[in-house]
């Protein structure tokens, strides 16, 4: 009953709230109706109406009498709060007043929901607030001699922001809060009030120079205690609502240039001088860098906001306490996870209409100290708005503001309320005629058009980019592991299929009861490739965690499934793979260590990857305590493909061989006569068996992978130079892969010692790599030098394969070396298969290009032995195919990397 209620109310409430937002617009439209009632109606109704559905949810999710208690509690205070208003607020600002009441509401909603306390809290935050509120009208009459009082307004909010700088403790890194009476209390909430009123105040009585010196250095002081604070949010707010009212005050764009430089400078000088600034902006720039720590509450917000969609978990369903202080700072990313991003956008839209509501009481009162106050408190208030969403939606670095009126905290609701209380009483004012027209300023502050303009562009841009986030950023970051909320999906979403390119189906879902069973159908074959959903997700299952989970079936099926109670039927990722290649490769190194890799080098397509030993992902819970113990050497859990890191052997002499070219316009007249060693000083270096390989040029010395020319060819090359092609080559590179892979190390340079030089250059040494870095570097070869973009999913379709979710095509990652330069190493690499070094790959009829590798390496008990590789790619019937391999510990006269690249390419059809 729950599921059901609370999948069909996140459907009502974006209703609601749509509904909402669009009456507000109309009603400043057409103003007239909304005076009469016709729309004012409406709002109200609309505002009960989310109230009961929001209830509903958090009733069925906590079925006890205290959460009836507190629905009636704020059914009553809306009520009564309404008949009051209009009582002691003669022609009241009513369409203000119903987007108050209904921000209030969603705050009450979600705070319950979020915790009982909280939503209690802000109730009695509220009422008080609210009953405060009613004396405003009484004191705005004495609006002559509030305008006066510029200085006391000044002395008691720099006397309150300097207590807190030397009372106050340190709370989410600033000095913002302090305590009396047991209550905590933000004082820079109430004396941005004091601001706003000083500033109007001073500006009232006199726009002189001196009069802006002193209004500049009071309002310095308030923003140099808050930067002190740590209270980064409030300095900002400060300072934007000081420029703003300063320019529409004396019209000077001077004095605007002036501010807005001196404001980008602090910003810059505090970035450098403060630390916590510092965190914030990399936070900021790369949160995913700094995941753990300073970017984690960034990150957790955006996965909750991607997770939650266009319509959301619905109330109650998702993780928004995942996000630290979701219930203030990041309220906005907890309402659009469960709410969705749609009801996000609503929100957005009735901020907009309470900022223009401000705007248009500027605009029409004739009183200079009401105007700048209306556009001191509409400035306060819309900046407010924006660094809050914007810091929560990383569109800007989050500043620890609060979201008027609906994030908890008695400080920011009682002076929000208060805002909305001066403006409602300056509207009343602005109604009646002004008892002493004597004291009116005639001349009018200059018309807050600019400031709309800017106020607009602001939230247009910052919607625009949650437009760009929810279809661009969100699916790159769904699959994150650090986002537990994709989790969620699978209580109402039954995992979709993973198919091979051809069809094959290598993991599916089945549904018993209550219970989902992965099945991988071929066992251990794909335990890599495709992963496990279980104990961890890894390789396709983890990377398309988000997609399976999701269902793109017709909406109307869906909804009527989850009337049932029924799963939605999740989409199918349709792979890269290959099933007969994979069976082949996997065929190939059965019984052995090792692992392979195949790719089509044309695309970029992973059409096969294979790592021995394997697991069943069907019973790997079952196994896991064997599996997690297993000696290292056995390891059956690790990828060894993509995380395995070997010497690369001879296989490295591809780059030895490519440099030397590149430093060597005559490479062709390369000559050594090997004599099985080569020595340098008191290092040398042998070759296989010491065979003495007698003259060489460059191809023969490759394809006969004579180890003497090669460590003399590396000890006479520019060492810096060759580093920068090991990086081209994207050696100590993150490779461009979406499964988790192994940085591949190349650490030579102009400082190296003779023996490093020497081993480097015959892919031993410190130099590692890993299988599917190999497989790179022949794909690119293959492709005339030009890599691919390697990837491993091919399309997303519906359940039914019907209907085309989204498809991936190749993409050119860039290119690794001129065609020239590829078509020699191709020459070089078929002489290897020819004459050289795999000459058992000769007889299979079809072009084979490649090149072999022993790579010794220390086993565990302090002994030697040797790595078997192959790299290379076929060419049959317009195809090719690159492929790499290593069998571990099997290189002299056993099973070799050649054994098992010859087994695939014989099955290639």
């Amino acid at each position: 009953m729950q599921i059901l209620v609370s999948e069909i109310s996140k459907y009502i409430i974006i209703i609601i709230i749509a509904i909402y937002a669009y009456l507000g617009f109309i009603g400043f439209i057409n103003n007239d109706k909304y005076n009469s009632g016709e729309i004012y109606f409406f709002q109200p109704v609309l505002t009960l109406m989310f109230h009961f559905a929001g209830f509903l949810c958090i009733f069925l999710k906590m079925p006890e009498m205290k959460v009836i208690l507190l629905y009636l509690a704020q059914i009553l205070l809306l009520i009564s709060s309404t008949f009051l208003y209009r009582i002691f607020y003669k022609n009241l600002f009513k369409s203000l007043f119903s987007h108050m009441q209904f921000l209030i509401t969603i705050g009450f909603v979600f705070l319950t929901r979020l915790k009982f306390v909280w939503g209690v809290k802000q109730t009695v935050f509220v009422a008080a607030a609210l009953v405060a509120c009613l004396i405003l009208p009484f004191l705005i009459k004495k609006m002559s001699m509030l305008r006066s009082m510029g200085y006391l307004y000044a002395i008691a909010g720099i006397g309150s922001l300097a207590y807190v700088f030397l009372r106050a403790k340190v709370q989410y890194g600033a000095k913002n809060w302090i305590n009396i009476f047991g209550m905590s209390i933000q004082p820079s909430e109430f004396v941005k009030i004091l601001l706003i009123f000083m500033i109007a105040s001073l500006f009232y009585v006199s726009k002189s120079i001196k009069q802006i010196i002193i209004t500049t250095s009071l309002t310095a002081i308030m923003v140099l205690l808050l930067v002190l604070s740590k209270d980064l949010g409030g300095a900002m707010l400060f300072f934007t609502t000081f420029t703003v009212m300063t320019y529409f005050a004396t019209g000077s764009l001077k004095l605007l240039g002036l501010f807005t430089g001196g404001g980008v400078i602090s910003a810059v000088a505090g970035y450098y001088i403060f630390s916590h600034v510092r965190v914030r902006v990399q936070a900021f720039v790369d949160p995913w860098k700094y995941i753990d720590d300073k970017g984690y509450q960034v990150t957790q917000s955006l996965f909750g906001m991607g997770s939650g969609g266009w319509f959301g978990f619905g109330l109650g369903n998702g993780l928004p306490s995942n996000t630290p202080v979701v219930e203030s700072d990041f309220i906005f990313s907890g309402l659009c996870e469960e709410l969705g991003l749609l009801f996000g956008f609503c929100l957005i839209l009735i901020y907009l209409c309470t900022i223009i509501a401000f705007i248009l009481l500027a605009w029409r009162t004739k009183n200079q100290f009401h105007q700048l106050v209306s556009i001191g408190c509409a400035t306060m208030y819309s900046f407010q708005i924006f660094l809050s969403i914007g810091g929560t939606v990383k569109f800007i670095p989050s500043t620890g503001v609060t979201l008027p009126l609906v994030s908890q905290g008695g400080s920011s609701v009682i002076s929000t309320i208060i805002i909305f209380g001066v403006i409602q009483g300056l509207y009343i004012a602005g109604t009646k005629k002004e008892d002493n027209v004597a004291d009116i300023k005639i001349k009018r502050v200059k018309k807050p058009v600019g400031l709309v303009y800017i106020i607009l562009i602001l939230f247009v841009s910052m919607s625009g980019y949650l437009i760009y986030f929810q279809f661009i950023t969100a699916p790159k970051i769904m699959n994150n592991s650090y986002n537990k909320r994709t989790d969620i999906y699978a209580s109402y979403v039954s995992r979709g299929k993973v198919l091979s390119s051809d069809g094959d189906v290598l993991a599916y879902t089945r549904e018993e009861g209550k219970n989902s069973v992965r099945v991988y159908p071929y066992g251990d074959m794909y335990s890599h490739i495709v992963g496990r959903n279980s104990s961890g997700k890894t390789g396709i299952e983890g990377i398309m965690n988000y997609e399976l989970l999701s269902s793109n079936d017709n909406v109307f099926t869906r909804v009527f499934e989850r009337i049932n109670q029924d799963k939605n039927k999740g989409d199918s990722v349709v792979t890269t793979v290959d099933s007969k290649l994979q069976k082949s490769l996997n065929n190939a190194l059965k019984g052995y260590h090792g692992a392979g890799v195949i790719l089509e080098p044309s695309t970029g397509r992973v059409l096969a990857m294979v790592s021995k030993p394997d697991y069943d992902p069907n019973t790997v819970i079952a196994d896991w305590e064997t599996l997690s113990n297993l000696p290292q050497k056995d390891a059956k859990l690790v990828n060894r493909a993509t995380n395995g890191l070997y010497p690369p052997g001879s296989t490295f002499k591809v780059l030895t061989a490519l440099e030397y070219i590149n430093e060597h316009k005559d490479y062709d007249k390369f000559s050594f006569d090997c004599k099985g060693i080569f020595s340098s000083g008191k290092e040398s270096i042998v070759c296989f068996d010491r065979i003495k390989h007698g003259k060489e040029d460059l191809k023969t010395a490759f394809a006969k992978s004579c180890n003497g020319a090669f460590a003399s060819i590396g000890f006479n090359l520019n060492k810096d130079k060759f580093a920068k092609l090991t990086e081209k080559f994207l050696y100590n590179k993150e490779l461009p892969f979406e499964l988790t892979t192994s940085k591949s190390s190349f650490v030579l340079n102009s400082s190296s010692n003779t023996e490093e030089i020497l081993q480097t250059s015959i892919g031993q040494g410190k130099t590692q790599i890993t299988p599917f870095h190999n497989a790179l570097i022949a794909s690119a070869i293959a492709n005339d030098g030009m890599l691919m973009k390697p990837y491993t999913v091919e399309k997303i379709v519906t359940d039914d394969g019907k209907k085309l979710v989204n498809d991936y095509k190749p993409e050119k990652f860039k290119r690794l070396c001129s065609k020239k330069k590829a078509e020699i190493i191709k020459g070089f690499m078929k002489a290897v298969v020819t004459e050289g070094t795999a000459q058992k790959l000769s007889h299979l009829g079809y072009n084979i290009y490649g090149k072999t590798g022993t790579a010794e390496y220390q086993k565990e008990d302090g002994t030697k032995g040797d790595h078997s590789w192959f790299m290379g790619f076929g060419e049959r019937k317009g195809k090719k195919i690159a492929i790499s391999i290593v069998v571990e510990g099997e290189s002299r006269g056993n099973y070799s990397g050649t054994d098992v690249a010859s087994k695939v390419f014989a099955n290639w059809k």
